[in-house]
């Protein structure tokens, strides 16, 4: 039971931190104009839009994030960033605690390295819209977790890491 009210815990503090000062930025109408181009007419773009000039051939790096982001946007409107954004903290938060638990037996929620995590995620957050950067955190702490399984016993779950970079390496350059 302690468990499930701090998860409930996590996410509820995610998602308050997700609608404060949510101030829209270039970032995110770049990845909106670009997630329209691969969702509805299903095509990822192959030039600089954001250019005045003239430009050589382009392919947008951060081209599945665009469609994710749009998609939400699409579908849920400005309440589906938000969601978004929430959701991704706290799963990324959620994975570390998962981390910490295989590393630390006595796992306790009051534990400092728990309250540090939710400072990082807040501070990371506020004042900014959903970003592609949310979904590299929220991989590498999946990848992190996965590698400490397996040093922990379960080199079952090693499966998924190349799974994974075959999302991250579509979604943000953070995966390099």
């Amino acid at each position: 039971m302690k468990k499930f009210l701090f998860v409930i815990t996590i996410f509820i503090f995610c998602m308050g931190i997700s609608c404060v000062n949510a101030i829209p930025d270039n970032d995110l109408w770049a990845r909106l104009i670009a997630g329209h181009s691969i969702v509805d007419n299903l095509q990822i773009l192959k030039q600089d839009f954001l250019s005045y000039t003239p430009t050589h051939i382009w392919y947008d790096h951060e081209w599945g994030a665009s469609a994710i982001i749009y998609a939400a946007f699409k579908y849920f409107g400005d309440a589906g960033l938000i969601l978004l954004k929430g959701i991704l903290g706290a799963l990324t938060v959620l994975f570390c605690y998962k981390t910490i638990a295989i590393r630390n037996k006595e796992n306790n929620p009051c534990n400092i390295f728990y309250y540090l995590i939710m400072y990082l995620a807040a501070v990371k957050s506020t004042g900014n819209v959903v970003r592609c950067l949310m979904f590299t955190c929220l991989f590498f702490a999946v990848s992190l977790y996965i590698l400490e399984s397996a040093r922990a016993g379960n080199k079952k779950k090693l499966f998924w890491l190349p799974l994974i970079m075959i999302f991250w390496a579509n979604i943000h350059g953070g995966c390099i």
